[in-house]
């Protein structure tokens, strides 16, 4: 499927550099500093293949009007984990269309290389195109690239740390927002947030954020399958005397963290039995873990997994409760797709951070794509993004 994905945006994408319409556009909403450093104009996304994505991979005949997508780098000033104040990038895909323009933040999912990055992608089966699709139809949307990427790219990327994802997809928001005032672009009272994969945590947490510490009214989350209920899934992990295709994930995610968090910073060979600590260095860029045993209990120490699931090891499971869905007073609603044979992320994550939203009194829906797995339900979950948007604008 992506290599056929891949032919048709290579036979189709248009390149080409235009002027953002001239109009009128609202004030911003927030009274926060000036993020955005520096635009330009990145190239034009065609209309006729972003429709013929969408319709080939659509069961049914799609009711949108697909428009050419201009894409604008942003560049932009945020923080990083550590408090370092940086400059790093992204792409907003503003459709060519008279009139006020709704906006969706899109968070994206796991990357493996630079090359991936939004700001360096151009044809292919990858986020930006996934993003494009969605723009094409009416809706500007932003992709921060994330720390590490793009002019980020000297920087190490901080995987699964929610707060520097938040923080770098806000900071985003802004420089996107003082960009299309600007070039005098209308843009509507209609904000959306989405993301998959690492980009459902950073999409919670930029939720968050948002509904606690400013007055931007978000008008619903979209949310494909993500690592949202970490202590609960790492136990699942752990307890699993199984091959599981989860580790690869798990391990880099806990590097992540070692290396941010203080209190943690300990040697591999805590969390790793010696024979498999060298994969510590390079699991940033592994998509699998090769020639290793993917069983937990021969992967990891006795005295890490005991840590972990009999709640002992406190400073570990109170950086894996900051990591997760955390309950603060719910205002947008939340609706969560998971593909019913997605091997890489338990459908504990899922399950555990609808109920734990419900509970404080959020109003959240959970749909399940029956067939597609972490990769295939990219897609679908994409063409679902554009069915709750439109539900909500019209």
């Amino acid at each position: 499927m992506k290599a056929q994905i891949t032919r048709i945006v290579l036979i189709f994408i248009l390149f080409a550099s235009c002027s953002a319409p001239e109009l009128e556009v609202s004030e911003l909403e927030t009274t926060f500093e000036n993020k955005l450093v520096n635009s330009n104009n990145y190239y034009i996304f065609s209309s006729q293949i972003l429709k013929s994505i969408a319709q080939r991979n659509s069961n049914e005949s799609l009711p949108y009007s697909f428009r050419d997508v201009e894409a604008v780098k942003i560049i932009y000033k945020t923080t990083n984990y550590d408090g370092e104040e940086l400059v790093s990038s992204g792409v907003l895909l503003i459709p060519q269309i008279s009139g006020s323009l709704p906006l969706l933040s899109f968070q994206h999912g796991e990357l493996f290389g630079q090359e991936n990055a939004p700001s360096r992608s151009i044809t292919g089966a990858n986020d930006l195109t996934q993003a494009a699709i969605i723009a094409s139809t009416g809706i500007a949307v932003m992709v921060t690239d994330y720390i590490g990427y793009g002019n980020s790219s000297l920087h190490w990327h901080p995987f699964e740390h929610k707060e520097s994802l938040a923080q770098s997809s806000f900071d985003m928001l802004l420089a996107s927002k003082e960009y299309l005032k600007e070039q005098r672009i209308k843009t509507t009272s209609k904000l959306f947030l989405s993301g998959y994969s690492e980009g459902g945590i950073a999409t919670l947490g930029l939720q968050q954020l948002l509904e606690e510490k400013t007055s931007f009214k978000i008008s619903k989350t979209i949310l494909g399958n993500g690592a949202y209920s970490k202590l609960e899934w790492a136990k699942e992990i752990l307890q699993n005397h199984q091959d599981s295709k989860q580790l690869r994930y798990f391990i880099r995610m806990l590097h992540s963290y070692n290396r941010i968090y203080p209190e943690l910073n300990r040697p591999w060979d805590f969390y790793l039995n010696k024979s498999y600590t060298d994969l510590m260095p390079v699991i940033d860029r592994l998509v699998d873990l090769p020639d290793a045993e993917m069983n937990p209990s021969v992967l990891f120490t006795p005295e890490f997994i005991a840590g972990i699931v009999n709640e002992s090891d406190q400073a570990f499971i109170a950086v894996l409760q900051e990591n997760q869905s955390t309950n603060w007073q719910w205002q947008a609603p939340i609706h969560f797709f998971r593909g019913s044979e997605d091997a890489l992320l338990s459908p504990i994550n899922t399950l555990l951070a609808s109920q734990t939203i419900e509970n404080a009194g959020g109003k959240v829906d959970t749909t399940i794509l029956i067939g597609e797995d972490h990769e295939s339900v990219i897609l679908p979950f994409t063409l679902n993004i554009l069915k709750e948007i439109n539900y909500n604008l019209f």
